[in-house]
């Protein structure tokens, strides 16, 4: 046996390198509060779509009531004689209030039809105005 083997690891005495290809831990904590600051904002804009939605919505349905009560203005079993100007639409959180003012025109009122909904400290409420002519 002459000649002595050398194995051959690569790693050479005095060159041990410190960097094996992956990620320091101050890497990865970095990468995380990127994508956590990132998933905040995608949440929160959801959160902000769903609520103009909702309100949207709301607004829609109030004033297809609001057309309803204009609906009864036009048949005249809503009038400036009416002694109910107001009141709650049936099972619904709606509230209707109208207002009618004479105009110039003799029989020819101004009439504003008022929804709210919601809370009694915070409504939401629409409006809708029309004239109508009484006899």
């Amino acid at each position: 046996m002459g000649k002595a083997t050398e194995l051959h690891t690569g790693i050479s005495a005095g060159k041990f390198h410190s960097r094996s290809g992956g990620f320091t831990l101050v890497e990865v904590i970095a990468a995380m509060t990127i994508m956590a600051v990132g998933v905040t904002v995608i949440l929160s804009s959801f959160i902000e779509m769903n609520q103009v939605y909702s309100l949207r919505e709301k607004r829609t349905e109030a004033i297809s009531h609001a057309r309803t009560v204009i609906a009864m203005v036009r048949n005249q079993s809503l009038s400036p004689d009416s002694e109910e100007k107001s009141g709650v639409i049936e099972e619904t959180d709606y509230r209707y209030e109208t207002t009618f003012t004479k105009t110039d025109w003799t029989g020819l009122y101004a009439v504003q039809v008022q929804i709210q909904w919601g809370e009694s400290d915070s409504p939401g409420s629409i409006a809708l105005d029309t004239l109508q002519f009484y006899d």
